[in-house]
Order: C-alpha cells, then structure tokens, then sequence
C-alpha cells in the first residue's frame, strides 16, 4: 500500500480537528419543506457603532423577501443594514474563510457589496444561516464581531 504524502496526513488531521472542534457529523441537506419559524435561536451580543438594536422583522427596506426563509434585520448610519437570514441565502460568498459562531465552523467572505457569514447550526434548512453586511471598505472586521457577540437564546 502507497504511503500518503505529509501534504495529505496534515489535511486529514486538520479535517479531523474540525470535525471533533464542530462536535458533529457533517449530515446531508434534506429537502427543504415550509418555512422557518419567525424566530432566533441567539440574540445579537455585538452591534457596530450606530446601529439601533431594536431588531426588525422582514427584510431591509429595498431587498426582496425570499419563500420559505425568515429574515431579521438591523439598521444604521448611512443607510448600513446587517440581516439574518433563516432557512437560507440571499447570496454566495465569493471566497471565504473560516471561523466559529456559536461553537460552529462557519465561512465568512466578500459579497456582492459587503460581507456574509455562512453558519449551520444542525440538521434541516432552517439550521442554515446567513449573516449579511452592507458594510464594506475593509469593514469585514465589524461583522467577524457580529457573528463572534451572538449569545444561545434560553433553552437552545
């Protein structure tokens, strides 16, 4: 049997340390069925400097509503916006890289004029998450401390 390269013995041990850092299995999609519950399973610990913290039902002022996913958002200065997204995504990301929320490896990177996180936190669509930032000119950091603040709700 061929010996494996060291290139490809530090890539299983870094997908394994993922894995056993993420505590589960990675578990295929099921089909998506209904919408989500109009409801958060964290609250917002972390809101960049003229932000209101009142959350808001529904999507930012000018962005479609997206069938079957429930969406949240937060307003600020200048027309800024962060938006939750549950049960789906209003966009890709174009590259990311990874980080924790809430215990869970999640992606953060570049879209279409700012920034998202990607995050799923179990089984089902409604597990899958996007966090969206309209903020750009390097201000990638202000969302890494959005998604680093968010608290479990009780009981989740």
């Amino acid at each position: 049997m061929r010996r494996l390269s060291l290139f490809l013995r530090v890539a299983f041990v870094v997908v394994g340390l993922v894995a056993a850092a993420c505590g589960k299995k990675a578990t295929p999609l099921p089909p998506v069925a209904g919408s989500c519950p109009n409801n958060l399973p964290f609250t917002v610990g972390y809101l960049p400097a003229g932000f209101s913290s009142q959350r808001q039902s529904g999507p930012v002022a000018g962005k479609p509503s997206i069938k079957d996913v429930s969406i949240f958002h937060y307003t600020g200065a200048g027309g800024h916006y962060i938006e939750i997204l549950r049960g789906g995504r209003r966009t890709q990301l174009n590259g990311s890289v990874g980080m924790i929320v809430l215990n869970h490896l999640a992606r953060i990177g570049p879209i279409s004029g700012g920034y998202a996180i990607n995050v799923r936190l179990g089984p089902g669509h409604c597990a899958l998450y996007q966090i969206l930032s309209n903020e750009t000119n390097d201000k990638a950091q202000e969302l890494v401390k959005v998604g680093h603040g968010l608290k479990p709700t009780a009981g989740q």
